[in-house]
């Protein structure tokens, strides 16, 4: 192979790459929820407000190919911030 040629399958490869993993940003108007998803993977950050008076969720759920790969949520209270 020629060297152009390489350079130019490196480029593409790159550009390839990078379309595959930019993030589309979002915010949820839940409390502070946003959700980060690209092609291949997709990341949400939880901050909801619960239906119960002084709780609310915080927590991640990270998916690769669609699969989730790490969720961890809990419910916090506004007592347990003051502390």
């Amino acid at each position: 192979m020629k060297k152009s040629t390489k350079t130019i399958v490196i480029l593409i490869v790159i550009i390839l790459v990078l379309i595959l993993l930019m993030p589309q940003v979002s915010y949820v108007k839940d409390g502070g929820s946003v959700k980060y998803k690209a092609v291949l993977y997709e990341v949400d950050k939880w901050h909801a407000m619960t239906l119960n008076e002084g709780e609310y969720w915080v927590g991640y759920t990270v998916k690769i190919l669609g699969k989730t790969v790490y969720d961890h949520q809990e419910t916090i209270t506004y007592a347990e911030v003051e502390k």
